[in-house]
């Protein structure tokens, strides 16, 4: 019988999505929209440099996902926008949302990340727009919406790829008289937020909380069009995130050796960290969590960087600040190759090697597993350590 209304189930759903399909239109048929060739960008990541991958398992692969066809801006006039709430199943935090948009006629603009409106209508939150239609938060004027890729307001590495990254993708595209008012992102007020949004000169009032409205009609919604996420990262993305807060180069190489721990994280621990540390402490390495310290002091530190050894997480975004030629070690899960990382270091100028290790558990997710490292991958890791310090 469970089969049975499972199959039922199964049906209804995509019976929707094929309706939802007929009332979906591309963003280019929703407004006015401006089309890039091509962002300058410099070539350091062209290079590519070495890709050689310890396996713990043949046959793994990068983790990615399809470019885009088309990047540029979309300008909906008359525009609503849905806030879309996780399920309490797997999110207990009400505070994170992610934007579904509408233009003038109804019809769902299709967006790289964005979310049907089948989960909406079987969840039943489309009961709160019915209901409180008339209590709907109108905003004049221009306003972008920005980030709106995952469903994750409390990330370091989507605030500043995806939302930050926003700003300075439309700033490349718009004329100054038709830039963004107002910005609607996903803000939960935490210290790194404001500290960030400081430091790209943005004022608070400009600032339009994910979480704040369920439902917004918007004059003029300015939404950019382009790869989004940790699978494909366009080939600018260090060039943005650095010009955003007005960073320079020094050009004068690191010395300090850092290593990231994960050992108060929730989730892809180092399991036998001990192991590791023992030999990196002997050569000189100081290990580091980024608990408390600010957005500044995170850069500071990355700035000085020789060789950054470091489970895969959000605090590697920080090696944008990094001067080429620092060496970094990622050590990542066997089914978690992400490669947002990789792309970013060699976006910056940086050597990059990942290590790629075995899972701790088979039932949990690449996401959330914690990994283990072995005795010859540490002799790799320990290669690269005194080849660089060679080079000090």
């Amino acid at each position: 019988m469970k089969i049975k209304n499972y199959s039922v189930r199964s049906l209804a759903r995509r019976f929707y999505s094929l309706i939802e399909d007929c009332c979906t239109v591309a963003p280019q048929d929703s407004g006015r929209a401006i089309w890039l060739e091509q962002i300058p960008t410099d070539n350091i990541f062209e290079a590519n440099h070495s890709e050689r991958i310890t396996y713990s398992k043949a046959g793994r692969i990068w983790k990615g996902q399809k470019p885009i066809e088309n990047s540029g801006v979309c300008v909906v006039e008359d525009a609503a926008v849905w806030m879309l709430r996780p399920k309490d199943s797997l999110f207990r935090d009400q505070m994170l949302r992610q934007a579904i948009i509408f233009n003038r006629n109804g019809k769902r603009i299709s967006c790289p990340g964005g979310r049907r409106v089948l989960p909406y209508i079987f969840r039943g939150q489309w009961r709160s727009w019915l209901l409180d239609k008339n209590k709907r938060n109108n905003f004049q004027g221009r306003v972008a919406i920005l980030g709106n890729f995952v469903m994750d307001s409390y990330n370091y590495y989507h605030f500043w790829a995806d939302t930050i990254a926003d700003i300075w993708f439309i700033n490349q595209i718009l004329p100054e008289d038709k830039r963004p008012e107002r910005y609607l992102i996903p803000f939960v007020d935490l210290p790194w937020q404001r500290q960030i949004l400081e430091l790209c000169g943005i004022n608070m009032d400009k600032v339009i909380p994910f979480h704040q409205h369920d439902h917004i009609a918007v004059e003029s919604l300015i939404v950019p069009i382009r790869d989004k996420g940790a699978g494909t990262l366009p080939p600018w993305l260090s060039k943005a995130i650095r010009s955003s807060v007005g960073w320079k180069e020094t050009r004068i190489a690191g010395n300090r050796l850092i290593y990231l721990s994960r050992a108060n994280a929730p989730r892809r621990r180092l399991s036998n960290e001990h192991i590791l540390l023992e030999p990196l402490l002997k050569e000189g390495f100081v290990v580091h969590t980024l608990d408390g310290l600010s957005v500044r002091e995170q850069q500071h530190l990355f700035s000085e960087a020789a060789v950054i050894v470091a489970p895969h997480g959000a605090a590697l975004t920080n090696v944008v600040w990094c001067q080429p030629g620092t060496v970094v070690v990622e050590l990542l899960s066997e089914n978690y190759l992400v490669p947002c990382f990789r792309d970013l270091s060699w976006q910056t100028g940086l050597v990059y090697h990942p290590i790629v290790c075995k899972q701790v558990s088979t039932q949990e997710q690449g996401i959330t597993g914690d990994i283990v490292i072995t005795p010859e991958q540490i002799k790799y890791v320990l290669e690269f350590v005194v080849r660089r310090a060679q080079c000090i």
